[in-house]
């Protein structure tokens, strides 16, 4: 409370007379005025300086009031005062701008209302805990804002009790889901790198080991083809025969797989129609299904062309129907699919680097076994297989993703247990 001065000389005027009227009788009523005159002077100039002390705290608590607003009113950490019920009584403006929600309507309402359903038993349990806590306890929930997706943010909280109030909870929320996010991209875009390094180091061995092979294949054949005209009249050496040159060829096709795996075999590109290649093939294809596997194709009318070689049109296809077939126990059902898409910077699963631009997509699905975790993580090895030996050379997937690769292109793989496998390619469209 700040005295004006002029009630001081009110209050000193009026105390003189009181003292002069009581004193009317004294023998010397002229020194004891002095002496009262004195005292209230000295009382006045003592009280003046308490004044202005008492005026200069006033000041210097009023700003520190305004810089605590600024820094609780403008900080960019969310800040929230709850009572004990949960029931939010204070919030700064990045606590309101969080939940989507303006301050005035935000206060009076359960903070628990604003987690997600699948975070609120993990919230009322972080919440139970505060109130017994020495300390602060801090946890990571996801909100869910009156508008827009749920953020997950990590929660800070203690009780804090201040004299002469009752006690509340103090909550301070940092939005970490950018962070997270960065987090599983820089730990996803770690394993791809791995995963490409790796790649790289076996398509280098298979690159030369194929052609050393491919050159003893070629003497192979050579041999048995004239080895062959030359026994026209032994039948039993004939038979022989044969079944060292188709398995010559057999050999050859797999020294093929390595040499595209490797980025090594030479490819004619020309532009071509998806839709075309498929239903050149569709014939083909159903043959290498089977008779207990219905091939359905869902072809785009209006396709954008792409610049391939035909062959490696085929052996995609093939590679990726025969996985198929081989995924299906019984009965069962392929899909072969296409269409015109655009990517803008989207990750896809399993990708390394974004898509982005004009594509046209292959999709090959199958409701066969599945693949798990494991097998998804070594998928494009090559000769990883989950093949029983001698049933799958592990190079099927591995050659499509070197041909995937050579253009350009993108190969995503989804799949689980039980629940079939769909692959999905994207080539680069031609331009009109």
């Amino acid at each position: 409370m700040v005295i004006e001065p002029s009630s001081l000389r009110k209050l000193a005027e009026e105390q003189l007379r009181m003292r002069a009227a009581s004193r009317l009788d004294s023998p010397e009523p002229s020194k004891d005025l002095f002496r009262t005159v004195h005292e209230l002077e000295v009382h006045q100039i003592e009280l003046e300086l308490q004044n202005e002390e008492l005026i200069l705290t006033q000041s210097a608590l009023a700003r520190s009031l305004d810089k605590y607003f600024d820094l609780f009113e403008l900080a960019p950490t969310s800040y929230y005062s709850l009572d004990f019920h949960g029931v939010i009584r204070e919030a700064n403006l990045a606590g309101a701008a969080l939940l989507g929600i303006d301050r005035h309507v935000l206060l009076g309402q359960r903070f628990g209302g604003f987690v997600c359903e699948s975070a609120r038993s993990g919230f009322s349990s972080f919440f139970a805990r505060l109130p017994n806590s020495n300390g602060k306890q801090i946890t990571e929930i996801k909100l869910k804002p009156k508008s827009g997706e749920c953020c997950l943010v990590q929660l800070e909280g203690f009780v804090s009790s201040q004299l002469g109030e009752e006690p509340t909870i103090r909550l301070a929320a940092i939005d970490i889901t950018d962070r997270v996010k960065a987090e599983e991209e820089r730990v996803n875009m770690e394993k791809c790198l791995l995963q490409t390094q790796k790649t790289e180091a076996i398509g280098r061995l298979a690159g030369g080991i194929a052609h050393d092979l491919n050159n003893m294949l070629s003497v192979i054949t050579g041999f048995a083809e004239v080895s062959i005209q030359q026994t026209k009249s032994n039948e039993n050496v004939q038979v022989h025969l044969r079944e060292i040159l188709n398995a010559a060829n057999r050999s050859a096709e797999l020294v093929k797989k390595l040499l595209t795996f490797a980025s090594h075999q030479k490819v004619l590109p020309q532009r071509l129609n998806l839709n075309e290649e498929i239903t050149s093939l569709k014939k083909i294809l159903q043959q290498l299904s089977g008779p207990n596997i219905e091939l359905s194709c869902d072809l785009a009318p209006t396709l954008g062309t792409i610049k391939m070689d035909p062959v490696q049109i085929s052996q995609i296809l093939i590679n990726l129907v025969a996985n198929a077939r081989d995924a299906i126990a019984a009965n069962g059902r392929t899909l072969i699919k296409t269409r015109n898409v655009t990517h803008c910077h989207q990750r896809l699963n399993g990708c390394s680097k974004e898509a982005h631009g004009d594509f046209v997509e292959l999709l090959v699905a199958d409701d066969g076994c599945g693949m798990d975790e494991h097998t998804l993580r070594h998928l494009y090895e090559p000769f990883f297989t989950t093949k029983a030996n001698g049933k799958g050379t592990g190079m099927g997937l591995a050659s499509v993703y070197g041909i995937v690769g050579q253009c350009d292109g993108f190969i995503s793989v989804t799949s689980a247990p039980g629940q079939g496998s769909s692959i999905l390619i994207l080539f680069p469209r031609c331009n009109p």
